[in-house]
């Protein structure tokens, strides 16, 4: 019994001793309360009116408030140290200040905005909470964000985006792939990179569109006649590469960073690379892509595909500035690859043909905002050369083409007028053959 007691005590002392530390946890230390750094202020706009709804935000430790109704704001408590402050709003131009921030002391700061136009991303509507008519119904589209590109990162652009509802890859290679919309592919589906259009590589089952999506910010795929915004040749739907916006550092120090990417494939020993580099200076920003895979003969459970290696090499760089007159943008690419033609062995296994495509691309446009209308302008030059080979020795060339295109257009996005709302524009292409 003295031993089941001397258990029972022991117990009861442990049970006292973790109360007691409970309650001492529970008690505030007057260090704690009293620590901590705070910063309050001010947003104001021109002519010193109060910015409500103003987001400020202490960059290196990622808390953020929002301005109230009298534009003022306070944050905090936290670690003292030194930070940079960005503070933002919807039509204002960003701003970034540094400041120090002591234990124990309320730092304050007063910001000024200045209105400068700013380029929002569209918003797609796709869907209703109730049911509507088929008159009413919305375009459908579908889209895959950058996270998404990475992880289904596929040899062609059609490989890539398959996954989507509606969307399928027609091939007759690793390395050669062309989008099918709903059934329709070829000419009936637009592709567009970097608001230049693709109108190489479609024709036939052995060509494809050359387009890198490694630094794509998003593609969208639009299922269903497009032609009323991009021309008769989008009756089956629309492939839009969206670039990632360039970076701006007007509101801050320059800014300077990369990405480092590598992958294998081990079902054609295929190493996927690129790297990816960006800045700004001010208003002035820039990119630069470099991107490559290489390829050998694709290995199934029936033994490897013949002649279905592939190599591809590709470089996009890319720089534009932005003010309050709006913003400008140079986007330039090249692409090299070598495809290999996989025949059916059937009817040739000792085929050994591939084909060799270079294209280059270059496309300037403004966008200038007119108080609430828009006018974008734009222009670009792509050249396409294409040479297939009979055989892995050959030294002529059995088919050749080469193809240049100019492309201009102008759309002008009006206010709400009424009830309506949209945008008129014109586009003109002139596609030359050799």
């Amino acid at each position: 019994m003295a031993d089941r007691g001397g258990r029972v005590s022991a117990r009861a002392a442990g049970w006292r001793r973790g109360a007691l530390l409970v309650a001492w946890l529970a008690v505030p230390s007057p260090s704690w309360a009293q620590g901590g750094a705070t910063l309050a202020g001010r947003v104001t706009g021109p002519g010193g009116v109060p910015l409500a709804e103003a987001r400020v935000q202490l960059v290196e430790s990622g808390h953020a408030v929002t301005a109230g109704a009298d534009g003022r704001f306070r944050l905090g408590p936290v670690a003292a140290g030194t930070y940079r402050v960005r503070v933002t709003r919807i039509g204002y131009g960003p701003r970034a200040e540094r400041v120090v921030l002591r234990d124990g002391e309320t730092a304050t700061l007063e910001v000024a905005l200045e209105p400068v136009a700013v380029e929002l991303a569209p918003l797609q509507v796709t869907a209703t909470a109730l049911p509507t008519s088929v008159l009413d119904a919305p375009q459908a589209v579908a889209s895959l964000d950058s996270t998404s590109l990475r992880r289904l990162r596929a040899p062609t652009l059609a490989e890539t985006i398959q996954q989507l509802p509606g969307v399928q890859n027609v091939s007759t290679g690793p390395g050669i792939g062309r989008p099918a919309v709903r059934g329709l592919a070829g000419n009936r589906v637009l592709v567009v990179a970097d608001g230049q259009r693709m109108e190489f590589q479609q024709w036939g089952e052995e060509h494809a569109p050359s387009v890198e999506v490694d630094g794509a910010a998003a593609v969208e795929v639009v299922r269903g006649p497009a032609s009323v915004l991009y021309g008769s040749d989008a009756l089956g739907g629309v492939v839009n590469v969206v670039p990632r916006p360039l970076p701006d550092a007007s509101a801050g120090d320059p800014r300077l960073r990369g990405r480092l990417r590598m992958g294998y494939s081990s079902a054609n020993s295929m190493p996927d690379l690129s790297a990816n580099a960006e800045g700004a200076v001010g208003r002035v920003g820039w990119r630069a892509l470099a991107a490559g895979q290489w390829a050998d003969d694709l290995r199934t459970p029936a033994g490897p595909l013949r002649n279905s290696g592939f190599r591809t090499v590709a470089a996009q760089m890319a720089a534009g500035t932005r003010g309050r007159w709006g913003s400008a943008t140079l986007t330039a690419g090249l692409r090299d690859e070598r495809l290999q033609i996989a025949e059916d062995p059937a009817v040739d296994a000792s085929y050994s043909g591939y084909q060799l495509v270079g294209s280059a691309r270059v496309r300037a446009e403004v966008r200038l905002p007119l108080g609430a209308q828009r006018l974008e302008v734009g222009a670009g030059l792509e050249r396409n050369r294409r040479r297939e080979y009979d055989a892995a020795d050959a030294a002529a060339v059995t088919t050749g083409l080469l193809a240049d295109l100019v492309t201009a257009d102008v759309k002008f996005v009006h206010a709400p007028l009424g009830p309506a709302e949209g945008a008129v524009g014109l586009a003109a292409s002139r596609l030359g053959f050799t």
